[in-house]
C-alpha cells in the first residue's frame, strides 16, 4: 500500500500546482469581464471542465463541485452573448471560492481520502 502512495504522491502534488494555476486563469478572466468575448468564455469552460473532473478523482470533491458549476452557467448562455450582471457577479464569487479551494488543497490530505477510496481496509 505503501508504494502506492508513494508512487501517487507526485501526481498529487501536480494536481494542486495545475489547479491553482487553472483557478488563476478563470479568476482573471472572471475580474476583466471576459475580455476576449466567446474566446474567453471558452477558455474558462475549459478549465472549469478539467477541474471538475479531475477534482473529483483527485479526493477536491469542493474544486470539482464548483468547476462543475462554472461550467454549467456558462454552457447555458445563449450562444454569442456574455454575462449579464448577475451572472458576472456569480462567477465572481465562484472564482473567488474556487482560487480558495485550489490554495488551501493538500495533496497528501487528499491522497489519503484517494486511497482510503480506492484501497479500503478489510
Amino acid at each position: 500500500m505503501n508504494d502506492r502512495r508513494t508512487r501517487l504522491a507526485g501526481t498529487f502534488q501536480r494536481f494542486a500546482e495545475e489547479a491553482q494555476n487553472r483557478a488563476a486563469v478563470i479568476r482573471g478572466i472572471v475580474l476583466t469581464g471576459f475580455p476576449q468575448g466567446q474566446a474567453s468564455i471558452q477558455t474558462v469552460m475549459l478549465h472549469a471542465h478539467a477541474l471538475a473532473g479531475t477534482g473529483e478523482t483527485m479526493s477536491a470533491d469542493r474544486m470539482g463541485a464548483i468547476g462543475a458549476e462554472i461550467e454549467d452557467l456558462l454552457r447555458a448562455l445563449p450562444p454569442g452573448s456574455g454575462p449579464a450582471p448577475d451572472l458576472q457577479d456569480r462567477l465572481d464569487a465562484l472564482s473567488a471560492e474556487l482560487s480558495g479551494a485550489a490554495r488551501d488543497f493538500d495533496p497528501n490530505a487528499a491522497l489519503d481520502l484517494f486511497m482510503q477510496r480506492i484501497f479500503p481496509a478489510g
